[in-house]
């Protein structure tokens, strides 16, 4: 049984690829195995794993699982004690990554999951950006696990590594918030967690992944979230950083009446807070809305008649 199962969800991008699985085999930690399951619409990764010098354990989906079915496809794979998920245009920042991850689940031993700071690396412009926790951030994830929707101050899947016997899956219903909603459920059943202030995963940003062609497009934006909404109840809306997520969400969507939102979520079930708060920003200029000041003001007290007056 390998101590780090490396789980590799592959569509295509064979040059990411090769650049992962070398950050792969240059680590100092080797007790890992690599599995790759591929969504590609050719065989172009499968001929690339044909030329490793590495035992890969090697899936092409038929059909093509999409996303982020195909990410649990690649985790149901692992025998690993740890699971470490990593897309394939992600890589390792040194060859010290695996053995710091190991270092701290050894100094931990009662945490669940563990998550690292990392380089938002655009690949289309070559630009850098360091990820970090603040103490802010981590005082809010002790507070309100909601408090995700408002900054995913966790990072991408690739940034993590849960202990196998965490047995759930990313909703494959979700795609521009599938990872939050996978930490929201983790922190809910208070599984521990761990914050790793060293940069050990460098994330890819280019024009070709899902999170970019969802970017404030209501027919993605829309289900997904007031789906969420009605999984974890309305009583989430109590919570001021959920309150502002979707003030800003319909307020970024130029939603102004409860038939925008059905046109695109038919099943959603009637909420009156929800309700309230397009009838008020319905009342606002747009453009006096998307000052980031007056929003704030507003929105609080929005916030304010919608619940401490009602209380």
């Amino acid at each position: 049984m390998p101590f780090f199962s490396i789980c590799i969800p592959a569509y295509k991008n064979v040059g990411y690829l090769d650049r992962l699985i070398n950050s792969i085999l240059t680590q100092s930690f080797t007790d890992y195995e690599i599995i790759i399951t591929d969504d590609s619409p050719d065989d172009s990764v499968e001929k690339f794993i044909a030329k490793l010098r590495t035992p890969v354990k090697y899936y092409r989906n038929f059909p093509p699982a999409g996303t982020p079915e195909n990410w649990n496809i690649a985790i149901s794979k692992h025998s690993g004690t740890w699971i470490k998920l990593m897309h394939d245009d992600d890589w390792f920042t040194s060859p010290e990554s695996l053995r710091i991850f190991k270092k701290y689940i050894d100094d931990y031993p009662t945490v669940d999951f563990f998550y690292c700071a990392y380089n938002n690396i655009n690949l289309d412009t070559n630009s850098e950006r360091l990820q970090k926790n603040s103490f802010i951030d981590r005082f809010f994830k002790r507070r309100d696990p909601f408090y995700l929707l408002k900054k995913n101050y966790i990072g991408n899947p690739s940034c993590i590594v849960v202990r196998d016997s965490i047995d759930d899956n990313y909703n494959k219903r979700l795609k521009w918030i599938v990872d939050i909603d996978f930490y929201i459920r983790l922190l809910l059943k208070n599984k521990k967690n761990k914050y790793i202030p060293d940069v050990l995963v460098n994330v890819g940003i280019h024009g070709e992944q899902v999170t970019k062609y969802s970017f404030r497009k209501p027919e993605v934006e829309i289900p997904e979230n007031f789906m969420l909404l009605e999984n974890y109840g309305p009583g989430i809306l109590k919570r001021i950083s959920t309150y502002d997520y979707y003030w800003r969400l319909l307020r970024n969507l130029k939603i102004t009446s409860d038939s925008e939102l059905r046109k695109y979520y038919p099943s959603m079930l009637k909420n009156a807070i929800i309700e309230s708060m397009i009838s008020f920003q319905k009342k606002i200029p747009h453009h006096l809305l998307q000052k980031g000041f007056i929003s704030k003001g507003l929105m609080l007290v929005s916030y304010i008649r919608n619940f401490w007056t009602h209380e």
